[in-house]
Formats: structure tokens, sequence, C-alpha cells
């Protein structure tokens, strides 16, 4: 940060640019985002170094490399007017601005090229190559971010989770990408549901691991197609044995039994499965269509959810 005007990232950078964006938050700097295309004219650019430098903020040009040859030249000169500014102006379309010695630019290349900086940029930004997305890494600073306060244990089983995640669903969009994405859905509402809960202090940590896992639980399912849901559950499941619904299932259970004999019906194995699993869809705001024969139990299976959540809840 320190070089003033900028870092290049290369390599697997679709989330540097939010990245940047966080760190900026951290600073109170804005960041300003140009997404560079062949279309993007010299006289936008220009623009763009005049808002940046006047107001301090933190410039990115994303995926820089996609700009003409001549704008990457037209950077190249703009970035040395700005580094080479004595008296703290600078010259920029013909008139002369102040700079703030707060602000900074910064270029991204796009995800997977693997090349050079241009010429152009050599002498004024600096190359990082960037490893392999570190999930554990970014589930931290996340976590953090979002106040949760056990960020080490989460971080090691959101990282897990992700990946088995990634096996288990199809997705459209980069893995890389989705990961990211899912991470940052989860933690964003879960921090909106805990801000509307008052917990006493002890309790803090244990609160928000219950509702984290309720939430990666409905969006995970809310993304997954039916046929996927059963794999799912089970990831989450196995990265997150200690955590229980708000429900246990073998109060569930239990209770489930005790409604059914009062109703004298015959408890079937594979009857009281069905009706678990349309507690877990329940749980997790899953629309339900309930199809089979006649006298099959759909109504008595219904029936006794109905009056096993009551039970439970007037405990």
């Amino acid at each position: 940060i320190s070089l003033r005007f900028g870092i290049v990232f290369n390599g697997q950078v679709t989330t540097c640019t939010e990245g940047i964006q966080d760190l900026a938050t951290l600073v109170s700097r804005f960041t300003p985002v140009l997404k560079c295309s062949e279309d993007v004219l010299p006289s936008q650019l220009t623009s763009f170094f005049i808002g940046v430098v006047v107001t301090g903020s933190w410039g990115v040009l994303k995926d820089v490399t996609n700009l003409s040859l001549g704008n990457i030249a037209s950077v190249g000169v703009l970035a040395d007017r700005v580094l080479t500014a004595t008296k703290g102006t600078v010259c920029l379309g013909g008139a002369e601005y102040c700079v703030d010695q707060g602000a900074a630019i910064f270029a991204t290349m796009p995800s997977g090229a693997h090349r050079p900086i241009p010429l152009e940029l050599h002498s004024h930004f600096r190359h990082i190559s960037l490893p392999p997305l570190d999930l554990k890494a970014v589930a931290h600073s996340l976590l953090v971010t979002s106040g949760f306060e056990t960020p080490e244990d989460m971080a090691g089983k959101l990282a897990v989770l992700l990946d088995l995640l990634s096996r288990a669903t199809s997705q459209s969009q980069p893995q890389h990408l989705f990961q990211h994405q899912f991470l940052r859905t989860v933690l964003q509402k879960a921090s909106s549901l805990l801000r509307r809960k008052t917990t006493k202090p002890e309790k803090r940590g244990r609160v928000q691991d219950v509702v984290l896992v309720e939430v990666i639980k409905e969006v995970a399912l809310g993304m997954c197609s039916s046929d996927q849901a059963a794999a799912v559950s089970e990831a989450i499941a196995d990265v997150f044995p200690e955590q229980q619904s708000v429900v246990h299932h073998m109060r569930v259970g239990e209770t489930m039994a005790l409604r059914v004999q009062s109703r004298k019906l015959s408890l079937i194995k594979q009857w009281s499965e069905r009706v678990l699993d349309m507690y877990e869809l329940q749980t997790c705001k899953r629309s339900l269509l309930l199809l089979g024969p006649t006298l099959c139990g759909k109504t008595a299976a219904l029936e006794v959810l109905r009056d096993v959540l009551n039970d439970i809840c007037n405990e």
C-alpha cells in the first residue's frame, strides 16, 4: 500500500477487486472501479485518474490488459505524471489538480491471465502473482469483518464445507467465484439476523454458530437442485456434527412416536423418515409437494408433524 501507485494482481484474481474494496473500507477510502475493455476512451481514463487523485480514493482498473495498446500506454503516462508531480499538484487533461497523498491506483489482470505486465506499466506498477485461493484465509477474513467471535475454528470448517459443496453441486460459474460469493451471501445474511437478536455475552459465540449453520443450510439448499439436496445436507452434517437444529431430530423422533401411538397408528421406518425429511424442508423454508398413492399416509404425516412441532413449541 505504501507504493501509492498500484499493484497489479495476476493469477486467480476474481476476488481481487472485492479484496481491495474490503481493505479500503477498513481505512475509510472510497473505491471506484473502472472495468477495462477495448471500448474505454482515453478521456475516460483521464477523468478516472483525476477523480482518484483529487478525492484520495483507491481506484481499481479491473482487467487492465483488456485495454487497447494505446490506452495501456495512456495509463502509463497518467501514472508517471502523478508519481512525478511536484508541489502537490499534477497536470491532467490540460488542468492543474491537487494530489491527495492517500490516493492509490490498483490494476487487476483477468482471471487465469499468466502474462507479464505490459511494458508501458513496468516502471509504475509492481507485479504480484497470487497463489490459488486460500479458502480458509478468505473465510477467516470475512468472519472477522462480520464480527464473529470464533473465526479460527469456523474458518477451517467453512473451507472444508465449500470444497464439499463444490463437488456436490454443479455451478455455471467458476468454482472459486462460486465459493467466494457463497461465503459473502451466508455471512451477510447471518450478520443481519444476529444484529436483530439480543444475546447475553456469554452465549453470543454459541448463538452465532447456530445461526450461521442454519443460514448455511438455507442458502446451500436454496441454490441446489432437488436431486442434489441430500448430498448437500450430508455435507453440512459431516462438517457441523455438533451443531443441531433449534428443534433436535431426536426430540422430533421421540415426540412423533408418542403422537403416532396416540392415534393408534403403526410407526413404519420409511414413513417416519419421510416425516423427518418434511421437518428438514420446513426448517430450511423450502416448498413441499407431497405425493403418494391413496392410503399411504400423506395426511397423517402432515397432521403428525404439525402436532409434533406444536408439542415441542409448547414445552
